[in-house]
């Protein structure tokens, strides 16, 4: 086929490539058409584009320098727009179509023109700027609601505070380790709803005190909750669909804690079931479900980011941790003010925005701005003074940090290192795994016990409760799972004063690595010795946010697992990682286990 300059301008540069050849080129009988396409493993097959390829021929010369993989955008079309989806299978890759038969087997490499251990030390860089701007909302956070903490800790069975902890404050712990029936009859009570909460409000003062009395407003709101908890009657909007999407965001905000794109994806897929609703609710269910049926950009940067780092981890397990912060005598003055139980809405916000900000660094311009106009809808359906203002500050403080989502990914794509070999045609793929880390923790799960002690996925529950009651976490009972008595009897599991864990499955794989790096352990691999401890500070490791990164329970007086008093775990700057090797029956060195220690 022959074309004209102007036919070949008009065309993708890989349409180009394809079709134009050289003068002097190979003819079509003398040459053939190859090329190599990226995907990522993940459930939906994701093509990674933009990304930058040299293909060589099997003598390293040239063939093409420079050019990007195939996105949406190269098509034509806007990422997440209806029909993009169709195009993913077609994407993520480049093609020359006039490969001399003698080039033999070609090779891609990607982002040839990158110094790739910078860019790593430049996305690396942006990831502590993340982590440190976590834990400095943290302690914001920490600051605004500990008067709420305080007053909850000493009057927390007095009135109103004591019905909704009972009703419900005391579930989102629950459902936050994991419990998916958390809501119980309370939810017929604080459905959030602004219009309910009004309605349901006007109805406590129907039957309580009359209005002009002061403080009868709170009065009656106080004993109609009462009333209604604590006699368990959904009296008055009992909406079992609702229930079902509340657990279900607490499932894709699991996902993101734990790293795992599968359960993302998965929990994502099941918002789609709100896009008949009306309003917001119902633009945001249209929204998932159209982002991930037509996504491709954004979804290829939430996968790399979730692939090499812990910070959409970290920034829900923050987010989440702050949100517990706030207290039962808390919401009490929130439904004073007549705006309701929003804790659904924060979550739907939340989404919306790590959606908003991965499509806003990916260049899908048209899918971050409608995260954002559901993102905003929510923040200003948010009206009170003095306890709701709290609430907008959570928002507005953590939003500038999920804003720095979209450098970080673009250092991260700019520094991919895969090769493509042995290429002979254009049906060549290379397959990046999505999963990295929680293959690694898994290999690491089958040597010792020391992710399923001291990794993310351990609750905080079951971290208090190790150190509290001496329940260890393989078991979830006093029954230790490593250890074995005479003849296979089971004993009882031991705990030291503290209980501590990484939160994310990428810190924990990056301080194994760091621990392999050490003289000790290539000793000790290369020795006699049987088991070795080997101990590292954690600020070597992670820089000084490193706290924001582990967790932990200590016992502040008493005996550990026989009900002493606890305390969060206050580390201490030479926080170190121990990690405690053995060898196997054919000297081959094993974690037993590793964890943060002081």
């Amino acid at each position: 086929m022959s074309l004209t300059p102007d036919q070949i301008t008009a065309r993708s540069e890989h349409t180009g490539l394809a079709n134009a050849g050289e003068m002097g080129s190979e003819c079509r009988p003398c040459a053939r058409a190859a090329g190599v396409q990226f995907f990522y493993d993940d459930p939906l097959q994701t093509p990674i584009t933009d990304l930058e390829i040299r293909l060589a021929d099997a003598s390293g010369a040239t063939l093409i320098d420079g050019v990007k993989t195939e996105a949406p955008a190269t098509r034509g079309a806007e990422d997440a727009a209806p029909g993009t989806g169709e195009l993913r299978a077609s994407l993520g890759g480049v093609r020359h179509g006039d490969v001399p038969v003698a080039a033999g087997a070609l090779t891609a490499h990607t982002n040839p023109s990158q110094n790739i251990p910078a860019v790593i030390e430049d996305a690396w860089r942006i990831e502590q700027d993340i982590v440190a701007a976590l834990g400095a909302f943290e302690n914001s956070m920490k600051i605004k609601f500990q008067h709420y903490v305080d007053e909850w800790q000493k009057d927390g069975m007095i009135g109103a505070a004591a019905d909704l902890g009972e009703g419900v404050m005391r579930g989102i712990g629950k459902w936050w380790d994991g419990e998916k029936d958390f809501w119980g009859t309370a939810w017929g009570a604080l459905k959030s709803s602004v219009a309910s909460i009004d309605a349901y409000i006007g109805q406590a003062n129907e039957e309580g005190l009359p209005w002009w009395i002061p403080g009868a407003s709170a009065v009656n709101l106080a004993g109609k909750l009462g009333r209604d908890l604590g006699s368990g009657i959904v009296a008055f909007f009992n909406d079992e669909g609702v229930v079902e999407f509340l657990s279900d965001l607490g499932e894709v905000m699991r996902g993101f804690l734990a790293g795992d794109i599968d359960r993302i994806i998965r929990s994502l897929q099941n918002l789609t079931g709100i896009e008949d609703l009306a309003g917001t609710l119902g633009e945001f269910g249209k929204m998932i479900r159209e982002a991930l049926a037509d996504g491709v950009d954004w979804m290829r940067d939430m996968v790399e980011v979730l692939r090499r780092t812990p910070v959409l981890n970290l920034m829900v397990n923050t987010a989440m941790r702050c949100l517990l912060l706030m207290t039962p005598n808390f919401w009490a003055g929130v439904l004073g003010e007549g705006v309701g139980f929003i804790i659904p809405e924060l979550l739907i916000w939340l989404i919306a925005t790590i959606i908003a900000a991965l499509s806003a660094g990916a260049g899908a311009t048209m899918l971050a701005a409608r995260c954002l106009r559901i993102a905003s809808s929510l923040r200003n359906a948010i009206r009170g003074s003095h306890h709701v203002a709290k609430i907008l500050s959570f928002l507005d403080e953590i939003k500038p940090i999920f804003d720095m989502i979209g450098d970080l990914a673009k250092k991260l794509r700019e520094s991919i290192e895969e090769v493509g070999e042995r290429i002979m045609d254009q049906a060549h793929r290379v397959v990046r795994s999505s999963r990295y880390w929680r293959q690694r923790l898994d290999e690491l799960a089958r040597q010792g016990h020391g992710p399923q002690r001291h990794e993310g996925d351990v609750t905080d529950r079951q971290l208090y409760d190790r150190v509290h009651k001496g329940i260890d976490p393989m078991t979830g009972t006093q029954w230790d799972g490593a250890r074995k008595g005479p003849n296979g009897t089971l004993v009882l599991h031991k705990t030291g004063r503290h209980a501590t864990k990484f939160n994310t499955p990428a810190d924990y794989v990056r301080a194994y690595d760091e621990i392999l790096k050490q003289p000790e352990y290539a000793a000790f691999a290369g020795g006699r010795k049987s088991s070795v401890a080997i101990e590292i500070q954690m600020s070597h490791i992670f820089g000084s946010t490193f706290r924001a990164r582990i967790k932990g329970y200590s016992v502040a007086s008493g005996t550990p697992g026989q009900r002493p008093l606890i305390t969060a775990t206050d580390f201490p700057n030479d926080t170190i990682v121990k990690a405690i090797f053995r060898k196997n029956e054919n000297g081959q060195p094993y974690l037993l286990t590793m964890f943060p220690n002081f």
